[in-house]
């Protein structure tokens, strides 16, 4: 992306987002940070983003495919999400490990033992 296209973005982040500061200095960082991206879609990024977002955006939220970050980081949340769990259940087995199974539940869950739960 050239410059010119930079400071097109700019003036749609501005015309929507008041206290976006269009700075020289700005400029100068995201004219190399868009070198690769097509205009076209750094606008369809930003246009999303826009809908998304009541805070202006940075660089990252226009290059990125997802620029609201909602796939991506929905993904990854339920990945780590999952491998959390895995490793709570796998407590379980380290904090009774000589435990009978039937006994398990009862000892974990704070029920108390009946008569025929004897170990």
């Amino acid at each position: 992306m050239r410059e010119t296209e930079v400071v097109k973005l700019f003036a749609i982040i501005r015309s929507n987002y008041p206290n976006f500061e269009m700075t020289n200095e700005k400029k100068a960082t995201w004219t190399p940070l868009m070198a690769d991206v097509p205009f076209d879609q750094a606008l369809a990024n930003l246009m999303d983003f826009m809908k998304h977002s009541k805070f202006p955006p940075v660089a990252a939220d226009i290059i990125q495919a997802d620029p609201g970050g909602l796939n991506g980081n929905y993904d990854r949340l339920r990945i780590e999400t999952a491998e959390r769990f895995a490793e709570i259940d796998s407590w379980d087995q380290v904090a009774l490990p000589a435990c009978p199974d039937h006994l398990r539940p009862k000892f974990l869950g704070g029920g108390k033992a009946v008569s025929g739960d004897e170990l």
